[in-house]
């Protein structure tokens, strides 16, 4: 299974509910949980957060990723962008490339040419 076809999975495995508990001492309250489901045979049964992970073969990290996707309101996991360079904002356009290759190109290069116990520089001009 792809990795967009496991976080849906994933997705679709997980239920936000409000918290039922909520102490009076804290100053910061939780606003949603989860719970965890694993489908066996044709019925769900739920299952703690460590049986989810190790069931599915994910990291926590993983799960709490699909989670925060999950309370943003997101009808389904957003695509994965792993082995993706969709942050290469300052990547140079082909045609950039090819002008500087172009202009590169008219001037000299320089070879060396070795023999027993002399280097000889050659120089040789590209004609145009």
């Amino acid at each position: 299974m792809d990795e967009n076809g496991k976080n849906a999975h994933i997705f679709a495995s997980m239920k936000s509910v409000a918290p039922r508990i909520q102490l009076c001492q804290t100053k910061r309250h939780r606003t949603i949980t989860f719970m965890y489901f694993v489908t066996v045979g044709c019925s769900s049964v739920r299952v703690c957060k460590k049986a989810f992970t190790q069931l599915h073969a994910v990291s926590a990290s993983k799960v709490r990723f699909i989670g925060e996707q999950l309370a943003s309101g997101c009808a389904a996991p957003r695509p994965t962008v792993r082995g993706t360079h969709s942050t290469r904002y300052n990547r140079c356009l082909e045609q950039l490339v090819s002008g500087v290759k172009e202009i590169s190109e008219c001037f000299p290069q320089r070879t060396l040419i070795t023999h027993e116990h002399a280097i000889l520089i050659e120089i040789t001009y590209i004609q145009n």
